[in-house]
């Protein structure tokens, strides 16, 4: 993007309040007149009011999950990463979000801005970088706020709302409820609240898909989580001769709930990771990211399966590369704590696209696996323990090499032929995609959404004025 410059007089700024220039920006204050005058209300008006949320005392075997800035997501409170506090502690931590309340993002350049509705569907209690505002009306007329505000038009004017600099921006509750919500006809409101709901309702309900497709594993395996007790001190000891054969120094390597689980699967048909792949490409490192650039970019973020849409990848300009991804590829994060072996699938219609120089992309024998059930092993338990077990580094800055594939194990059991049983892959597979059309079908709603709202705001939004 191009430099931008504008001025404003200081009768302005002392008015507004606002030294910030990006407050000042014509291209968003464009919009903002444009609701304005289509007429419009604030946000204040529709809330009871607006609150930051606590920073919480975290507990491993808490009962309480927390909403942080990377769970909001436009149609759900996605699952990573999950963190929890004792509802007995909640007294002292802030309470419990109540239903029928809007979840807006409110810190970090990129971060800020996401909101979403919560209708009560499970106790949530919300970090200190998320605001809280409970609405006064309607889960239905809630959910028009939501959709308003999660529209490039709302997010644009919830940005400009930002105050700090050097990435540390926050966005503050009292400006929120300024913010200038359009008043469109009644039919109208109520048709977009409709549509918002069915989308989230559809996402929500999906959850069980995913989960019936890791329960079809366990009892392959003979395991589940639960196996695992719920003991977060663990004690066992090593001798020095197979630390030296398997090079490592990293307790989580011997840890004998892992060899447990590795004899479960060894127990049944497998291969290691390493043994199903057929090529291994390291990702590409963008100069820089631009709006309009011609490649979309797959970054660790993003990686996923099946919770996994190109539509919200970063873009960039072609920097000369010439292998993009195909669709049937299976990604998988190389770096980041919480993140680290999380899998996905490049989807069908991916053009122009490549991987982040965190993500590594896999070509599976098709043979052998569905790329698509490696990923749902990867990103279940299963895989998430035994990737623990291969990390290196510390401090939250987790590595995995390619060489650490031979230490994942797959399960893949066999028919009678002693073939391995793709079909019963593919189950496990449809299983799980039930999430993967929920999704999409979201995906639909919200682009349905956008586009209803332009119909009725006089004005486009310039997409580079919103931070990715």
């Amino acid at each position: 993007m191009s430099a931008q410059f504008w001025s404003g007089s200081v009768s302005s700024v002392v008015a507004q309040g606002r030294a910030d220039p990006e407050f000042f920006d014509p291209r968003i204050a464009r919009v903002d007149r444009a609701i304005s005058g289509a007429g419009s209300s604030t946000l204040e008006s529709f809330v009871l009011d607006a609150s930051r949320g606590a920073s919480p005392t975290y507990a491993d075997s808490g009962d309480v999950r927390v909403v942080k800035t990377a769970n909001v997501r436009r149609f759900q409170i996605s699952g990573a990463p999950a963190q929890f506090v004792d509802l007995s502690e909640l007294a002292d931590q802030g309470g419990l979000i109540p239903t029928n309340s809007l979840l807006i993002t409110s810190t970090g350049v990129g971060s800020a801005g996401r909101t979403f509705l919560y209708t009560g569907s499970d106790s949530l209690v919300a970090d200190g970088h998320v605001t809280v505002l409970p609405v006064r009306g309607t889960n239905t007329e809630a959910a028009y706020l939501c959709a308003y505000l999660q529209t490039p038009f709302g997010r644009q004017q919830i940005v400009r709302l930002h105050r700090g600099s050097s990435r540390q921006i926050e966005i503050y509750p009292q400006d929120l409820l300024q913010l200038q919500i359009p008043l469109l006809p009644t039919q109208v409101r109520q048709a977009i609240g409709d549509r918002w709901l069915e989308a989230e309702s559809a996402v929500r309900i999906s959850l069980n898909g995913v989960r019936r497709a890791e329960e079809m594993i366990e009892a392959v395996i003979g395991q589940n989580a639960g196996s695992w007790g719920t003991s977060s001190a663990q004690v066992w000891a090593e001798p020095i001769s197979s630390v030296a054969v398997r090079r490592r120094m990293d307790a989580e390597s011997f840890a004998p709930q892992i060899r447990s689980l590795q004899s479960a699967i060894a127990s049944v048909g497998h291969r290691s990771l390493s043994d199903l792949i057929i090529e291994t490409r390291k990702g590409v490192q963008p100069s820089e990211y631009s709006a309009d650039g011609d490649v979309q970019v797959v970054k660790s973020k993003d990686v996923n399966y099946p919770e996994f849409s190109m539509a919200s990848c970063e873009r960039a300009h072609n920097e000369g590369w010439t292998q993009f991804l195909k669709p049937g590829q299976l990604l998988v994060n190389m770096t980041g704590e919480g993140s680290l072996g999380r899998a996905g699938v490049v989807p069908a219609g991916a053009h122009h696209a490549v991987a982040s120089v965190d993500v590594c992309t896999l070509t599976i024998d098709a043979r052998m696996a569905l790329p698509e059930y490696v990923a749902l092993v990867l990103n279940s338990w299963i895989g998430r323990r035994q990737t623990s077990t291969v990390q290196t580094g510390s401090s939250g800055q987790q590595h995995m090499y390619p060489v650490h594939f031979a230490n994942l194990l797959i399960p893949l059991p066999t028919d009678r032929s002693g073939a391995v049983d793709l079909a019963w892959q593919r189950s496990v597979v449809d299983a799980a995609e039930a999430r993967a059309t929920a999704l999409r079908f979201a995906e639909m709603v919200g682009a349905e959404l956008d586009t209803v709202f332009a119909r009725h705001i006089p004005s486009d939004v310039d997409l580079s004025t919103i931070p990715r």
